[in-house]
């Protein structure tokens, strides 16, 4: 009989974190436990929803993948910076909470989300209960770039790319968001003039600054400022106001956040050359699916007269799976010893 054995997948995220688990006979899946969500802000919260979930099971403990909200230093740390005094978590810290270090795989969460796609289209599942099309090319295009990247507009902006190669894959997470945005047009000109007075410290203001929840509430509070009608709601209050309320000044903010993720979309893909698809997934991408297909997310992606032609061959695609980070988990724990390089 094989041996059984417990797979975790973990996703920290700048707000809220899941945990969840799959039990295995050898390489047969025999169950998979529901996932367990936490609104924690600490190192110390952090450590007690792992240390509570591995007293769930009495099974030994297989493969552990975890991957977190912030930039992941050679597979082994990272600096959550939305926490409270943005602590450093090391995979020696997982070791210490009783996580087998030899067996514990690291990661960015865009790396995850990246995982979670591939788990999909592995699966078959990639289709439209999952996904919509957001553009499909009128000509599917004949290149050996397959290439793929993926958006994640939510508290922050995460980006990622899975590259491939003749002889492998590659997930390579990005930190291109924190690149200086450019005006989009006068208006948007002067939402940033406003964000920069806000805060003198700033030498600019940046795609990450623009596409998060505080950014969307420092857009709509920039709109209602240029009308002399000063008002701050929060960015699930503003994104409400615009899906459900029609309300303009709203409606114009949240399209200016997809715009400005519009642009970061397009400067990854006139890298990458994402054959394969653009990917919009998370949280708000589900709770503003309504919203995304009517905004200006692909006319801005396509708003470069030089190269129009080649991101038009890209599709791009909206994810609606609300487990895509934690099933990219399962798959990477799954696949772990194939990813043995890219572990290290």
């Amino acid at each position: 009989m094989s041996e059984k054995k417990i797979n975790f997948a973990i996703d920290v995220g700048g707000t809220h974190s899941r945990v969840a688990a799959q039990l295995f006979a050898g390489d047969r899946l025999e169950r998979t436990f529901p996932v367990v969500k936490r609104a924690i802000c600490s190192k110390g919260e952090l450590r007690d929803l792992v240390l509570t979930q591995l007293q769930k099971y009495s099974y030994p403990i297989g493969y552990v993948v975890v991957g977190f909200a912030g930039a992941v230093l050679n597979h082994k740390k990272v600096d959550i910076t939305n926490w409270i005094c943005s602590p450093t978590i090391s995979k020696q810290d997982l070791a210490n909470w009783g996580l087998p270090e030899d067996r514990i795989l690291f990661v960015n969460d865009m790396e995850l989300a990246s995982f979670g796609i591939l788990a999909l289209q592995q699966a078959g599942e990639l289709n439209l209960k999952d996904t919509a099309a957001l553009y499909t090319p009128a000509q599917k295009a004949e290149n050996y770039f397959q290439n793929m990247l993926i958006i994640a507009p939510g508290t922050g902006l995460g980006t990622a790319s899975v590259v491939y190669t003749e002889k492998k894959m590659e997930v390579i997470p990005s930190e291109i968001q924190h690149m200086q945005v450019p005006a989009l047009d006068l208006q948007h000109q002067s939402i940033i003039e406003i964000m920069l007075e806000r805060e003198p410290t700033k030498k600019y203001i940046s795609f990450e600054d623009m596409v998060c929840g505080r950014g969307l509430q420092n857009i709509y509070s920039a709109i209602c400022e240029l009308e002399d009608k000063p008002v701050s709601l929060s960015a699930a209050a503003v994104a409400r106001k615009a899906i459900y309320e029609e309300d303009e000044k709203a409606k114009t903010a949240l399209n200016y956040f997809y715009r400005c993720a519009g642009r970061v979309a397009q400067a990854l893909a006139l890298c990458m050359q994402p054959y394969r698809g653009i990917f919009l997934c998370g949280d708000t991408t589900i709770a503003n699916r309504e919203f995304i297909p009517n905004s200006d997310f692909v006319k801005e992606l396509h708003n470069c007269p030089v190269r129009h032609k080649l991101l038009n061959q890209f599709p791009v695609y909206m994810v609606t799976d609300p487990q895509i980070n934690i099933k990219g988990g399962w798959w990477a724990a799954k696949n772990l010893n194939a990813l043995r390089e890219y572990k290290r």
